[in-house]
């Protein structure tokens, strides 16, 4: 009985540390231009956090560097990210993928 509950503890541990592998995030940084202010900083998390799948963002206004955590199904391209910081009013600069949030 007792090997039976450590096999299924054992089990129920190793799917819960796959689950969270799987929902692990891709990190992203984005270089934009033409941010001044802190609103500058709200619009343009406010735009990207609206994309499905994208668990959090939080801007450096000085570096003009946004950080962007995203989950499946997000699906952050260039041409993507660019049009999104172009209809807020920025200049899109660069995106660069970091590796897991």
């Amino acid at each position: 009985m007792r090997n039976l509950f450590l096999t299924a503890s054992a089990i129920l541990a190793f799917n819960a540390m796959a689950a969270t592998a799987a929902m692990a995030g891709e990190s992203y940084s984005v270089k934009v231009d033409g941010m001044t202010c802190p609103f500058c900083v709200a619009k343009v998390e406010k735009t990207l956090k609206a994309m499905p799948g994208v668990a959090s963002v939080s801007a450096n206004l000085k570096a003009g560097l946004i950080s962007v955590c995203a989950t499946p199904p997000a699906q952050l391209t260039s041409d993507k990210v660019k049009s999104l910081i172009t209809s807020a009013g920025f200049t899109f600069k660069k995106l660069s993928k970091n590796g897991a949030c």
